[in-house]
């Protein structure tokens, strides 16, 4: 089948043969990747031990580097809130923030942003595939990026090499094509599992597991119906498509096509930490690092040795009477008679140059990484004035807020394609929307449903100053906020409706950087409004303190209002057209 040659030779390709991206510069994708992945484990290439037997300790400097990229450039789902220009959108807009905070809450989005931004230092470059359930985030040892010198995975055909069960294969019955999968669930199996394609460290399981590759790319319309198991196509008209294959790998049992099916658009979304420079694999912290690593291993290494050297006492001397061996043929108190006996110094000559070295490497590799003693918590040198230091970490947070801005948007754009559309989904087929455990939301709403309450009780209340207006609504939300703790919102016929297109993803952190935030923090200073004061400190705490809901903390309560009639007046709920 022409379409499982085409996918059997692309990965052969990818595994073995390496392209020129630059005048004697040969690059292999699938060698870089395997390489950082040793590095990242703190592994040698050939081994711990030299030719001369000495075992060859590993000085990590990378990881320090990547917690504090991480710690720096720190994003989470507190991050993450909707917004729209149109005003008519303000109940969906409620209603899906609300929704979307539970739902990333319930799915543990905060520990997978976090790994995804781990990944994304260390390694540069963070894949995640659009699923039925979701999205994941891809092995780039597994994921076999043909074209290498592409700058995106538009520009290419991926595929991806899976792992999977019986009982995994079996569940994608009725999706897949259920002759094929029972097929490879008899002929594919192998008790021998390996974690990554091309190499000979394998380990012997009790239960089969099968290799599964997909292949996302075009295809010709031959190839494709082909696939498909029906005539027709050509070979000239060629199409976007997702392939899915078994048995081309080191099972013996057969090819076989589980699904093919032409598609829209590829099922990824990237991140990468740096610029291109020819190749889709960008620089991480690990590339970046490795010669610096390989070359700090290896002077720390041999300052070992040198030590060890030094740490021998030895003892010189002419008369042949003298002992062999003064730890074994001695005794305490023996005495000695000898007419020259003296100790050898044992001096490193080289153990000065080595250690000044040591130094220059971590000042390259804190340059390279961004990693100063301001951005890492370490203290300054003695002397340095208060207001330098601020200027020190304001111009070494800029980098940081330049990859969380580039972070946020790649994952704005998956919560926007993938997540958004089935949250909207999930809601529409509901006619009422309960909105629970969460304070901010609920105070929100029930803000809103006063709002609306005092408008259409505005003639019954009477003339009355702005104070009294204040004190009457905040009268009315704390007897809410006691009264009920969710909130109901029944959804009108249509209130979705062309909501997505104008809805806004927006990160945080992205809108900012670190020295606007300077800027308002010396503002407060200056600011003798109390009004305007309390309200520029909000906005700050908002800024630089991740997690708390400075709008429900307790705040002065308005002064009280003057005697008047009371409205008797029972509460409405308020409807998805509130405003």
């Amino acid at each position: 089948m022409q379409v499982l040659q085409k996918i059997k030779q692309e990965i052969s390709s990818y595994l073995t043969e390496s392209v020129q991206v630059g005048e004697g510069n040969n690059y292999s994708q699938y060698k870089t990747v395997n390489k950082i992945s040793l590095y990242r484990n703190r592994t040698y290439p050939y081994g711990k031990v030299d030719s001369q037997g000495y075992y060859k300790y590993w000085f990590d400097i990378i990881q320090p580097k990547v917690d504090n990229e991480v710690k720096n450039v720190d994003l989470d789902r507190a991050n993450v809130f909707l917004h729209s220009d149109s005003s008519a959108d303000a109940v969906p807009v409620f209603i899906l923030n609300a929704k979307l905070k539970q739902w990333m809450r319930d799915e543990g989005m905060g520990e997978k942003i976090n790994e995804a931004e781990e990944t994304g230092a260390a390694e540069g470059n963070v894949v995640w595939k659009r699923t039925a359930n979701g999205y994941e985030k891809l092995d780039l040892r597994n994921l076999f990026v043909i074209i290498t010198t592409a700058e995106t995975l538009n520009d290419t055909p991926v595929v991806e090499r899976h792992n999977m069960t019986q009982s995994e294969l079996r569940k994608m019955k009725g999706t897949w094509q259920d002759e094929a999968v029972d097929k490879v669930i008899k002929n594919c199996g192998s008790k021998m599992f390996s974690a990554v394609s091309n190499t000979q460290i394998k380990q012997a399981t009790e239960t089969p597991y099968y290799e599964v590759f997909e292949r996302n790319g075009e295809v010709s319309t031959k190839e494709l119906q082909e696939a498909q198991g029906v005539e027709g196509g050509d070979d000239n008209t060629f199409v976007l498509a997702k392939v899915i294959c078994a048995g081309i790998g080191d099972s013996q049992g057969g090819e076989y096509i589980l699904f093919a099916e032409e598609i829209d658009e590829m099922p990824y979304v990237e991140y990468h930490r740096g610029p291109y420079k020819g190749t889709w694999l960008r620089e991480g912290l690990v590339w970046l690092l490795l010669d610096v690593q390989t070359r700090f291993n290896k002077v720390k290494n041999e300052m070992a040795k040198l030590s060890e050297w030094a740490a021998k006492i030895i003892f010189r001397s002419n008369d042949l009477k003298t002992v062999q061996n003064a730890l074994t043929d001695l005794m305490n108190g023996d005495i000695l008679k000898s007419a020259d006996i003296q100790q050898v110094p044992v001096v490193s000559q080289g153990f000065v140059a080595l250690a000044n070295e040591l130094v220059e490497l971590i000042d390259l590799a804190n340059r390279i990484s961004n990693s100063f003693e301001i951005t890492s918590g370490e203290a300054l040198p003695s002397g340095t004035p208060l207001g330098l230091g601020k200027l020190y970490d304001q111009n070494a947070n800029k980098f940081y807020g330049y990859l969380q801005e580039k972070f946020g948007l790649a994952y704005a754009k998956i919560i926007k394609d993938w997540m958004l559309p089935q949250l909207v989904k999930d809601i529409k087929s509901k006619d009422i929307v309960t909105i629970t455990g969460d304070d901010k939301y609920l105070n929100q709403y029930y803000q809103m449903a006063v709002d609306s309450w005092y408008v259409r009780n505005l003639i019954a209340i009477g003339p009355h100053t702005a104070e009294q207006a204040q004190a009457l609504k905040e009268a009315k939300l704390q007897e809410l906020l006691k009264a009920k703790k969710e909130a109901r919102i029944e959804l009108e016929q249509g209130v979705f409706t062309g909501v997505l297109k104008r809805i806004q993803v927006v990160i945080t952190n992205e809108n900012f950087n670190v020295s606007d935030t300077q800027s308002l923090i010396e503002l407060v200073k200056l600011e003798t409004d109390p009004v305007r004061r309390s309200a520029l400190v909000e906005v700050v705490a908002q800024r630089t303190i991740k997690g708390v809901d400075f709008a429900s903390l307790p705040k002065t309560p308005p002064a009280p209002p003057q005697p008047m009639q009371p409205v008797q007046q029972t509460m409405q709920p308020a409807s998805a057209t509130a405003q």
